[in-house]
């Protein structure tokens, strides 16, 4: 009997110990548990914020995307019309032209011009050795009679000549062209390879799908402000009410603010010297004065001090 007592005494102190053991484990438990959760949380959030991260930036790209598409294509046509190139031909030139920082805007400007000369005064290039006509009499690619040109220029250097040169053929402002004209026509065309190799040139079909582009563009932003406008014809009456309602009751509000007064009541006034008690020094009468502070009223009117 003794030793059955002393056996439940012992599984009884080992009950209690691990009845405590099992209450730390679930409290670390529940600990484990809420720091897994708030990593997965965090983890989770930071999952989020990177694929949003990543979709802003894709929308971005594939936008600018478009509209490098839509510029190239539109500059490509203006060069086309102004110097009769084939859509590859126009595209390698304007990726030529800004690789040594002439803009198509430039290009277009300047060829207008050049195109005159070769048509109507092929005798000026003439002088320079470079036909603009082959055996058969027919005008020669605008690319080669480039290519011609700039060879010309790269043999008579910088300095006045070649900008004198440039003006003549190009205009007032061909010096503006140097860059391009001063390359060679050996190095033109290695260059308009290499742009073709990396999809920087269009061809006609690609002229084509670009103007549509920036067509559809161009009605899309038409048809937003045109909702704008819409719904602005609807909204202005709507704020023009408010803005007379409020300018007829702002001034009235503002006057009777100005002219109401805040209750006052009277507290014994402080020692000067110690702040919040009366000196002891200081005399009845002293004590007595007051001081002007304004009141607060309870509910049933009267006024008290207010809480300092």
């Amino acid at each position: 009997m003794a030793g059955k007592r002393t056996f439940e005494i012992v599984i009884a102190g080992n009950s209690t110990g691990a009845e405590h053991a099992l209450d730390g484990v679930q409290v670390h438990a529940s600990a484990f548990g809420t720091a897994v959760a708030g990593a997965m949380f965090g983890v989770g959030q930071m999952v989020a914020n990177t694929v949003m991260d990543m979709g802003q930036k894709f929308a971005t790209f594939a936008f600018d995307s478009i509209t490098k598409f839509e510029d190239l294509a539109v500059n490509t046509r203006k060069v086309m019309r102004e110097t009769g190139m084939s859509a590859s031909d126009a595209s390698q030139l304007i990726g030529v032209a800004q690789d040594v920082g002439v803009s198509a805007e430039t290009l277009q400007k300047n060829f207008k011009l050049f195109d005159k000369t070769v048509v109507d005064h092929p005798e000026k290039l003439a002088k320079l050795g470079i036909a603009v006509r082959d055996s058969n009499g027919a005008l020669r690619p605008m690319a080669d009679i480039v290519a011609d040109v700039s060879d010309r220029f790269v043999k008579l250097g910088d300095g006045a000549e070649a900008t004198a040169l440039a003006q003549q053929l190009f205009g007032k402002t061909g010096v503006d062209m140097m860059p391009i004209l001063q390359m060679g026509g050996q190095a033109i065309q290695d260059n308009a390879k290499e742009l073709a190799k990396y999809g920087l040139v269009l061809d006609d079909a690609g002229v084509q799908k670009g103007l549509a582009a920036k067509k559809a563009t161009r009605e899309l932003g038409m048809a937003w402000e045109g909702i704008q406008v819409t719904l602005g014809q609807y909204l202005a009456p709507l704020l023009t009410d408010f803005a007379k309602w409020l300018g007829e009751k702002l001034p009235g509000a503002i006057a009777a603010a100005k002219s109401s007064n805040a209750p006052e009541c009277t507290l014994p006034a402080c020692s000067d010297t110690i702040v919040g008690r009366p000196s002891p020094s200081a005399n009845a009468s002293a004590r007595a004065s007051t001081l002007r502070r304004p009141c607060s009223s309870d509910a049933t009117g009267v006024g008290r001090p207010s809480p300092r």
